[in-house]
């Protein structure tokens, strides 16, 4: 069979799979379903299918010999029709229930549960988040059924051959399908931009990216057991990089090494021989192992996206402040003792580093109190009818302290560490710094205090006592402001020895 005939079914399903992908809106658009009135469809049929049928589709290709047989194409056709429906179908349901026609400001949905847009506003961000993810994947399922070109191969010759033009330096690759204007990016800079949201007047004057940080901090991967159950992921020896070096030795080494290895696993001798027998089944390995870590990602992310819709409100408030709990943590890991920085041998550098990673490990038992459900039930939670408005407020209101620490103190404390003095700028530096830390959990305390309410015991549950915002945080908030004099005092007690 001629190479431009090659798989012609299977890469037409793909490209319509691709075109699905990265031109959402006008796609969606057509199938909206404006009556949609729960989340119920989303979360527990068609996530759950969405994921399930990629699991499906890489476990198919996974077994498939691509250099010596065939594609079957009849058998995978359908699994790539199915999956493009159904993520048709999912992600036009989500965009039905964030852009609702009838949806009410956002000073006043605290009694639209489910469709508050800072619920739906979120889910609208995790689908474009999913599709990005998903569109990686599908490149790489394309250059695996496609098979390796010379641009892959470092060992043919770079000339032009038949039905197939390359321009490496614009981003693009046209493969030699009977329509040469199909095409498609294979620059992963190429798709971040992708407006496929379209114009959304509630959207556009909300600072979402700003109060949110779901995308670069959450730590959904860690949570989830998304590949727990997966055939496909069990075997990952498998996938080994077959170019690995090895550790050098010498010649007796070695051959007591190879020895045990032959004793201890004489089935890799097979394996080791398919692994060396040649460059295009090396390329082949790497793609269908890059291909299980895309489709891992993928799961992994719909699996979070189905724990998040079935969240309250206030377990979505959780993630962020967990998410500074651990910008704060990494912070701290530079003047722990196993640091090679470490913390400075001047006695006044060292007091002063000492009292400002106490600041530091203060502001973080303030965020780990409010969100910290791992290890005990919190007795305090938020009202029902709390807005979108009044949500996003209250992650802004206790944003700027995590913020600070991490843009501002962390990185003054560290340079004076390292270079083992101070000068009366970062003194007052360190002085200004502090004061807006204090200005700043002031304000987050007020704010918070409006709006945390006692938990109401279950039933069958012995009750503790009751909660009172003062009684349960005033201890935290004497021991930051003890913290915060601190640091400033041994702040103005450090010698600039050019003085």
């Amino acid at each position: 069979m001629a190479t431009t005939e090659r798989n012609f079914f299977i890469r037409m399903a793909l490209r319509h799979l691709m075109y699905s992908a990265s031109h959402a809106q006008s796609v969606y658009d057509m199938n909206r379903d404006v009556g949609l009135t729960s989340l119920l469809a989303i979360h527990s049929r068609l996530l759950p299918l969405f994921r399930d049928l990629i699991i499906q589709l890489v476990s198919s290709l996974e077994v498939l010999d691509f250099e010596n047989e065939p594609i079957p194409e009849l058998s995978l056709f359908p699994k790539f029709a199915e999956l493009q429906h159904t993520m048709e179908q999912a992600v036009s349901a989500v965009v039905s229930v964030a852009l609702r026609p009838d949806q009410p400001d956002i000073e006043v949905d605290g009694n639209c549960k489910d469709f508050k847009i800072f619920r739906t506003s979120r889910l609208l961000e995790d689908i474009r988040e999913l599709q990005d993810l998903n569109w990686a994947l599908f490149e790489v399922l394309s250059e695996l059924i496609q098979g390796p070109t010379p641009i892959d191969d470092p060992d043919t010759e770079q000339n032009p051959v038949d039905n197939q033009d390359q321009d490496i330096g614009a981003g693009w690759r046209v493969i030699d399908d009977p329509d040469p204007d199909q095409v498609w990016v294979t620059n992963p800079n190429r798709l971040g931009n992708q407006d496929w949201v379209g114009n959304q007047d509630w959207f556009g004057n909300q600072d979402w990216g700003g109060v949110q940080d779901w995308g670069g901090v959450q730590d959904w991967g860690d949570n989830q057991d998304g590949g727990a159950n997966r055939d496909w992921a069990d075997n990952h020896d498998r996938w080994e990089d077959p170019d690995q070096e090895r550790n050098p030795g010498n010649d007796n080494a070695n051959a007591e090494q190879a020895n045990a290895d032959a004793e201890q696993a004489p089935e890799d001798t097979d394996a080791q021989n398919t692994e060396s027998s040649g460059k295009e089944e090396s390329w082949t390995t790497k793609k269908k192992r890059e291909m299980i870590s895309r489709a891992t990602l993928s799961t992994d992310f719909i699996d979070a996206m189905i724990r998040r819709c079935k969240q309250s409100d206030f377990a979505l408030l959780h993630e962020t402040w967990q998410a500074a709990v651990g910008d704060i943590d990494h912070a701290l890991s530079f003047f722990c003792g196993k640091s090679p920085d470490g913390i400075s041998r001047r006695d006044d550098i060292a007091r002063l580093t000492r009292s400002a990673t106490a600041l530091m490990k203060v502001t973080r038992v303030f965020y780990s109190r409010l969100s910290n459900t791992s290890t005990h039930l919190l007795p305090f939670t938020l009202p029902h009818d709390v807005s979108s408005d009044e949500l996003e407020l209250m992650l802004w209101k206790t944003a700027p302290l995590a913020r600070i620490i991490d843009d501002e103190l962390f990185v003054l404390i560290r340079q004076i560490n390292c270079v083992n003095t101070i000068t009366i700028w970062q003194q007052s530096i360190i002085t200004q710094i502090v004061r807006e830390m204090q200005k700043e959990f002031t304000v987050a305390w007020t704010f918070l205090k409006r709006y945390l309410v006692p938990l109401t015991p279950k039933a069958g549950h012995p009750s503790s006592a009751p909660f009172v915002f003062d009684d349960h945080f005033q201890d935290l908030k004497d021991q930051f402001y003890l913290a915060c004099d601190n640091t400033i005092e041994f702040a103005d007690k450090v010698e600039d020895p050019e003085f």
